[in-house]
């Protein structure tokens, strides 16, 4: 037995070491290697909408020139795959060659950049509207602390001629994106479309029960 220590300590000690080789990764930008079809497949954006979002996070994000060093829009794709997968970040990772520590920083500084210009785009109601606004939830249905209700869909639409690419859902079929924001007075909806990246806002006054076909119809009337 006491001989055998000695063996073990040794074996440990190489695997060690090998453990803390370092690995360089051959890393790709994905915008380079996938055509708009799969990308959207794979992420969820088209290449404008990355190349877009990536320019509105280029302050938050982490880059060198060094060799190996991810491109911003590797470390924005990757937290595009993990958002809209909701899978383990190693296999986002995998799936384009960076480890788990890296797809960790990439998805964390990714999201603390869209935490702080989410304002830009997203507005709530504040101060005294807000407690107005819950009030009024409160008394529809007595769940606490709601300021909007969202929900969003996607309308089918034949195969356009031009710009494919920017139609095709999650679903792998052609659709343009409708969201609906609603606050009290019910019904009061507010309708974005998104027809090849671009938001056209809407504020239509519906009646309960229409189906999402008819709220794109009456909204693109």
């Amino acid at each position: 037995m006491a001989q055998m220590i000695p063996l073990f300590l040794a074996e440990e000690e190489t695997s060690s070491s090998m453990a803390r080789q370092r690995v360089f990764r051959d890393l790709n930008d994905p915008l380079d290697c996938y055509d708009d079809v799969e990308l959207v497949r794979r992420f969820r954006f088209s290449r404008v909408s990355i190349s877009k979002i990536t320019e509105l996070l280029a302050n938050y994000l982490n880059f060198t020139e060094r060799s190996y060093a991810a491109s911003p829009h590797l470390q924005v794709c990757v937290a595009l795959q993990f958002f809209a997968s909701g899978t383990f970040q190693i296999i986002c990772g995998d799936g384009i060659n960076v480890s788990q520590a890296s797809a960790s920083r990439y998805i964390r500084d990714v999201s603390l950049g869209l935490q702080a210009i989410y304002h830009q785009f997203v507005s709530l109601p504040a101060g005294l509207k807000r407690v107005e606004v819950k009030n009024k939830f409160y008394e529809i249905a007595h769940f606490p602390g709601v300021v909007g209700l969202v929900d969003g869909t996607h309308i089918r639409i034949q195969r356009p001629s031009e710009n494919e690419a920017d139609y095709i859902n999650r679903h792998f079929y052609h659709s343009i994106n409708v969201q609906a924001i609603c606050q009290p007075p019910l019904p009061n909806l507010t309708t974005t479309m998104h027809i090849r990246g671009q938001g056209l806002l809407l504020n239509r006054h519906l009646g309960d029960g229409k189906e999402d076909s008819t709220v794109f119809m009456e909204s693109s009337g």
